[in-house]
């Protein structure tokens, strides 16, 4: 993507995540606001015909490009704030430690926590570069979570890093 061309096209006021346009579109004036879709969370604007996650364009559009084998990462998990103070670089690994809650198929409603039938009780566990780590188990599912939660604090440095959620 050529940057120069790209801020021919729009301006992005990185106080607000938000782009404006600054020539004539189809649907979009210069001096508005383009306002993207929403896309499983996360806000695509169209540019250059095609349609570009706003997050990754604001990265380009301050930094110039967004390294290889990276990812942009929303420090505060809202795939919507695209403010430039929210985003920043991370691998693979790193970007799946910012998961804030558990995926809907995970019956216990925590992170990190599953429920083992055989056993009646709740089991803990966290992946580290790449391996799982069993916590133990534990009778109720808060208590898994709690230890949990520790250890994504002492592990998952990366998650804590400037987001108010100091271990």
């Amino acid at each position: 993507m050529n940057i120069d061309k790209l801020k021919d096209l729009i301006y992005y006021d990185s106080q607000t995540g938000l782009f404006t346009s600054l020539i004539n579109r189809r649907k979009v004036k210069a001096g508005e606001l383009m306002i993207g879709y929403p896309y499983r969370g996360y806000i695509k604007v169209k540019i250059f015909n095609k349609f570009i996650p706003a997050h990754r364009l604001a990265w380009i559009y301050m930094n110039g490009e967004i390294p290889k084998g990276m990812q942009i990462d929303h420090k505060d998990g809202d795939r919507s704030n695209n403010r430039i103070e929210n985003l920043r670089l991370a691998t693979a690994s790193e970007n799946r430690q910012n998961l804030k809650a558990a995926s809907k198929s995970n019956k216990s409603g925590f992170l990190g926590v599953y429920f083992c039938k055989e056993q009646q009780k709740y089991r803990a566990e966290i992946v580290v570069n790449g391996k799982k780590i069993r916590l133990g188990r534990y009778k109720t599912a808060e208590e898994a979570s709690e230890v949990y939660m520790d250890a994504k604090r002492k592990f998952h440095e990366f998650f804590y890093e400037g987001t108010g959620n100091a271990a």
